[in-house]
């Protein structure tokens, strides 16, 4: 029998070095809703959704979005970036 362990979101924030974007990579428990809160998160910090590789395996997502700030550069404020991991 197999039995799920639930486990904490991990968030992992990095820039790209060959492209400008910010690249985000979620890796979490799947929930409805979860895209939404994703993306009202974004809407809440004015960022800009570029790309987005969606996977879900079971019960566990491994998302990568690639985002950008109001102004399409790149992330580059670190308390910014930590803000958006906690969220």
């Amino acid at each position: 029998q197999l039995k799920h362990f639930a486990f904490a979101p991990q968030v992992t924030i990095s820039n790209d070095a060959q492209r400008p974007v910010t690249v985000l990579e979620l890796s979490a428990p799947d929930r409805p809703g979860l895209l939404a809160r994703i993306g009202g998160i974004f809407l809440e910090f004015d960022l800009s959704l570029q790309n987005a590789k969606i996977a879900t395996l079971g019960e566990r997502v491994e998302d990568v979005f690639f985002i950008t700030d109001a102004d399409n550069q790149p992330l580059s404020d670190p308390e910014l970036c930590l803000r958006l991991q906690a969220a």
